[in-house]
């Protein structure tokens, strides 16, 4: 008994440990990359917009990368096949996957910020414009890895046998809502206000000179393409968001609601990665695989 307690104790040191060797990895990696960008931000302007789409890429391809489940020699032993899961390492197992979801939708409201200046605010310096969405890129990724950190310092991540993994639980109310309110219902709508108000904008604006109507006209098309494909990532967070008013309301948790909440998750990423492929030139052109045609030339020696 004093053995297990021990080790209960060791695992809690460990665990302790290893969010303050977190923390100050983040902090070594914020004050890095400002320096970082502030060296090379005359290099990236330019790309500013593709950098922002692999951003969200990354986001995308991470996070059902985080739910793959581990799998060890610890089923051959005394243990539960779902006990193994059920370690020190597992709340941050749950934390970088919350970190990838929040990364995702915020990364989606930059991109509709991008198009709100290029449209609403396109005599801004375009220079410094790109520099402050380079910034913004990083902020994206420093608040996704600080608020979640929040969640961890107080424990919210629960280890959930149905799930083989650790979330946020149904039963804990306030930080259920507090991370569906951050992480998903607040960037999703002003990604919606956003684009109603470019809408509202280009319709009133009559004077724009015919090439800025052009730009305008693409941004908008774009932003509509991020809109539909937002749209359809929230299933990321219906099935979670109906689940958990369904318990609030009836005081009755489905059985299957974790298995609900993993096969939203895997299943709005799929699609939100094939939308942002399509809908992003340079990314498309790779995955179709387009060969450049090369027109014949003709040589023609002439004799004299």
């Amino acid at each position: 008994m004093a053995t297990q307690r021990e080790r209960q104790r060791d695992a809690i040191v460990l665990r302790r440990i290893v969010i303050f060797l977190l923390f100050l990895v983040l902090f070594g990696v914020t004050t890095l990359s400002i320096l970082v960008i502030y060296s090379i931000t005359s290099y990236l302007i330019p790309f500013a917009p593709e950098i922002q789409t692999v951003h969200t890429s990354i986001g995308l391809v991470s996070t059902p990368t985080t739910r793959a489940r581990r799998v060890g020699p610890g089923s051959g032993s005394g243990l539960k096949s779902s006990d193994f899961y059920n370690d020190s390492l597992c709340p941050l197992r749950g934390y970088f996957l919350h970190v990838f979801i929040c990364a995702f939708f915020y990364s989606c409201l930059l991109q509709a910020i991008f198009r709100l200046f290029r449209v609403a605010f396109y005599k801004l310096n375009s220079r410094k414009s790109h520099y402050l969405f380079l910034i913004g890129i990083f902020l994206t990724w420093f608040i996704a890895f600080l608020y979640i950190l929040l969640h961890l310092l107080k424990h919210d991540f629960e280890y959930t046998s149905l799930a083989y993994g650790c979330w946020i639980s149904f039963a804990n109310v306030y930080g259920l809502f507090q991370a569906l309110l951050v992480m998903y219902v607040g960037p999703n709508s002003t990604v919606c206000l956003i684009y109603a108000y470019i809408v509202r904008y280009s319709r009133r604006k009559t004077h724009i000179q015919p090439h800025q109507q052009k730009l305008n006209s693409r941004d908008l098309i774009i932003l509509k393409r991020i809109v539909i494909i937002v749209l359809v990532a929230m299933g990321i967070g219906i099935a979670t968001l109906i689940t958990f008013l369904v318990y609030i309301i009836t005081n009755y948790l489905v059985p299957t609601a974790y298995h609900l909440q993993g096969l939203s998750i895997s299943g709005g990423f799929f699609m939100g990665s094939v939308g942002f492929a399509f809908i992003t030139p340079q990314i498309k052109d790779i995955f179709l695989m387009k060969k450049q045609r090369i027109a014949p030339v003709i040589v023609v020696d002439v004799i004299l």
